[in-house]
């Protein structure tokens, strides 16, 4: 994970010199790195990435999945650029090792995302005060750096130009455009259409996209029809039962019972009636033994990082 804001390809940098400080770990078999997907949060993100990793047969290898898991997780902790850590895959699908239990807080008053920002800030502070809970933490980011464009639609109807077509060309090179699919050596394809990156690394390169006027057949800038200013809000918005909401996220602790922790933070001051609980990940299952684990060694010949 990297500052918001930060773009794809920084995120790749980073992603391929985390991959680097792990070529001399003799456990790891195969490691890949996935650019822009948040596996935690969810969705696509410039400054998030994923790491599969796959381990080596336990007859090749002396670490164990949690000690690798471990060892992974320090060497993250040293990039510059960002951090990352690192959980091994559940036993059994749908029951996960690095949950423990999430509750929405929603705006159902105001649908502002900065109005709910603070809330959640407040929410988390309350939910901190308790003892039982720790590591309360939420991906909701309000505050990220964007670009606003905005289209003059009087303008263009005037200038003969289709708004749709301002739109039109606004997708395909500055962000991109489905095309079409095509065959080729018996694999089908995807065709999308994008400028390339140095003809859209800067807001003014927007007045190098022409548009067609159909009354006067003259091709005109976009810059003539649309104004860009830079501004801050999400990058990616959930709902809970129809209202705008954010994820809050707690890891299970030793001890205390996760129906324990979802009272305590439906129960805390000021909050009662603008949280919602949704179903949590079932209740984790006990470590097995290692004469459990060998008899299943695809179960643990594999870690997660993000």
């Amino acid at each position: 994970m990297l500052p918001d804001g930060a773009t794809l390809e920084r995120t790749r940098k980073t992603g391929a010199q985390f991959q680097q400080s792990l070529a001399d770990i003799p456990a790891i078999e195969h490691m890949f790195v996935v650019s822009g997907f948040d596996l935690i949060g969810g969705g696509s993100k410039s400054n998030a990435g994923t790491s599969f990793i796959a381990m080596k047969p336990w007859e090749e290898r002396t670490l164990s999945a949690p000690q690798l898991a471990i060892e992974v997780s320090k060497r993250a902790m040293a990039l510059s650029d960002g951090i990352a850590f690192a959980f091994n895959l559940p036993p059994i699908r749908g029951l996960g090792t690095a949950g423990g239990f999430e509750v929405y807080v929603q705006g159902r008053s105001d649908p502002d995302p900065k109005k709910l920002g603070a809330v959640v800030t407040e929410f988390i502070a309350a939910l901190n005060k308790h003892p039982q809970l720790t590591g309360i933490n939420t991906f909701f980011r309000p505050n990220i750096p964007q670009l606003l464009v905005e289209v003059d639609r009087e303008r263009a109807i005037s200038l003969g130009i289709p708004v749709s077509d301002v739109f039109d060309a606004l997708q395909s090179t500055m962000g991109s455009l489905y095309v079409n699919d095509f065959n080729k050596f018996g694999r089908t394809y995807r065709v999308q259409m994008q400028a390339d990156a140095q003809y859209r690394a800067k807001p003014e390169d927007l007045g190098n996209v022409h548009v067609r006027s159909t009354t006067s057949g003259e091709m005109i800038p976009l810059k003539t029809v649309v104004q860009t200013r830079s501004v801050v809000g999400p990058e990616q918005l959930e709902r809970f039962s129809g209202f705008i909401a954010a994820k809050v996220i707690g890891p299970a602790s030793r001890g205390s019972a996760r129906a324990r922790r979802s009272r305590r933070s439906r129960r805390s001051p000021r909050h009662r009636s603008e949280v919602a609980r949704s179903p949590g990940p079932a209740r984790p299952t006990r470590k097995s033994g290692p004469a459990a684990r060998r008899s299943s060694p695809s179960a643990s010949r594999s870690s997660w990082c993000t």
